[in-house]
């Protein structure tokens, strides 16, 4: 809530990101495979290997989830102070 303002905004608890993932959203993915190459050099991971380690799936996965909920939040918060 803003200082000031009685409106809230309601969100869901957790939104879930679609299982494959967008081209238009693909920024932040491949920094998240080099820090997991960086984590266990010298294998390379990528979308193609990474469901053969769980702790990095999981991640990705949190990742994605965590960003998708940023997107939400910021999207309503823009649309309930724009004028």
């Amino acid at each position: 809530m803003f200082v000031g303002s009685t409106e809230t905004i309601n969100l869901p608890e957790k939104l879930s990101p679609p299982n494959a993932v967008s081209a238009n959203k693909m920024g932040y993915i491949p920094k998240l495979y080099e820090a997991y190459f960086d984590a266990e050099k010298p294998e390379t991971i990528s979308q193609a290997n990474i469901a053969s380690y769980l702790k990095y799936r999981f991640n990705l996965h949190e990742q994605r989830e965590y960003y998708y909920n940023a997107l939400y939040v910021m999207e309503r918060v823009r649309e309930g102070i724009s004028p």
